[in-house]
C-alpha cells in the first residue's frame, strides 16, 4: 500500500533519475519511523491498546473457542435448583467450597453454576475444578471463563483440567496432583453415564470416594432405566446411543446405585427433571 500510494506522489525511476533517490530515501526513513514506533509500543501494550484499539482483537481467540450446547441451556436452570436447594444450601455457610465437574462438555454450565455461587454469597472462597478429557472443551471453558464480566466468577471457576475415567478412576495422574484426596465437597457429573463405558461410571465411583470429604455430595443427571423399563423416548435413545458405541446406553439406575454404594457412596434422593431426566444425589460415607 505504501509503494502505490509513493508512485502516485513521486515521479517514476526512468523519468527522473533523482526522484528515484529521493523516492527511496522517503520511503525508507517513513518506513522505519512507523517500525520505531510500533516497537516502542510493544512494551507499552496498555497504550497500544488504547491509541489502536487492539482489545477485540486479544479477546477474539478466546471468543473464537467458545463452544455452544443448546441442551445444557435448556437444562442449566432446573439444574441449578436442585444443586442450589439439595446440596449448596445444605452446606455450612462459612465454609470454604470446592466442586470439581467430571465431563463438563462446552463449559454452559461452568459458567452458570459458579454464576449463581456467586451471587449467593454463603461460603468464604470457593473453587471450580471443570475438567474434561476434550482439548475442544476445556479451550471453550477457558473462553467461557475468559469472557465473563463478573470478577467472582473468573476467580471461583479454575482453568480447565484433563479428566479421563477408567475403570480404577482418572487416568491422567495430573489431576490427583493438583486436588489432594479428601477435598471436595460436591463431585458433579452431567449426562456422561450414558454416553461412556461401563468402566467411566465404575471409576467415577471409585473417584468421588477418593476425593470425596466426609458427607460429601455426588450429583449426576441423565437418562435412566428403572427396573428395566424407561419411557419410549429414552428407550429409542438407548437403541440410538448403542448403534454408535456398543459399549454406551441408557444405564439401569439400580445398576449405578449399586456400583456407588461399593464405593461408600450412599444413595440419598432420586428427582424426576424435565425431558424423562433425572437427578439422583449420592453422599459419602
Amino acid at each position: 500500500f505504501f509503494f502505490l500510494f509513493s508512485c502516485r506522489i513521486f515521479p517514476t525511476p526512468n523519468s527522473d533519475p533523482m526522484a528515484l533517490k529521493s523516492f527511496l530515501t522517503f520511503g525508507f526513513l517513513s518506513l522505519h519511523s512507523l517500525s520505531l514506533r510500533f516497537s516502542a509500543l510493544a512494551f507499552r501494550p496498555r497504550l497500544l491498546a488504547r491509541q489502536y484499539n487492539t482489545t477485540p482483537l486479544l479477546r477474539m481467540s478466546a471468543i473464537s473457542n467458545k463452544l455452544h450446547s443448546p441442551s445444557a441451556e435448556r437444562n442449566k436452570a432446573p439444574i441449578w435448583q436442585v444443586l442450589g436447594e439439595k446440596i449448596f444450601l445444605k452446606k455450612n455457610s462459612n465454609d470454604s467450597l470446592r466442586v470439581l465437574e467430571v465431563a463438563a462438555g462446552a463449559g454452559v454450565h461452568s459458567y452458570h453454576f459458579t454464576s449463581e455461587l456467586s451471587k449467593m454469597g454463603a461460603f468464604e472462597n470457593i473453587q471450580w475444578y471443570a475438567t474434561d478429557p476434550e482439548d475442544s472443551s476445556r479451550l471453550s471453558i477457558l473462553a467461557y471463563r475468559e469472557d465473563a464480566t463478573n470478577a467472582s466468577v473468573k476467580s471461583i471457576l479454575q482453568p480447565p483440567l484433563a479428566l479421563t475415567l477408567g475403570a480404577n478412576g482418572a487416568l491422567e495422574k495430573d489431576v490427583m496432583n493438583v486436588i489432594p484426596e479428601s477435598s471436595i465437597d460436591v463431585v458433579i457429573c452431567i449426562n456422561m453415564i450414558h454416553i461412556s463405558p461401563w468402566d467411566a461410571t465404575v471409576g467415577l465411583m471409585k473417584m468421588a470416594q477418593t476425593l470425596l470429604k466426609k458427607d460429601g455430595y455426588l450429583y449426576c443427571y441423565g437418562p435412566y432405566k428403572e427396573n428395566g423399563a424407561a419411557v419410549e423416548s429414552n428407550l429409542n435413545f438407548d437403541k440410538s446411543l448403542k448403534s454408535r458405541n456398543p459399549s454406551w446406553g441408557v444405564r439401569d439406575l439400580e445398576d449405578v446405585v449399586k456400583v456407588a454404594q461399593e464405593h461408600k457412596l450412599d444413595f440419598v434422593e432420586r428427582i424426576e427433571m424435565p425431558a424423562n431426566n433425572l437427578s439422583v444425589i449420592y453422599k459419602k460415607n
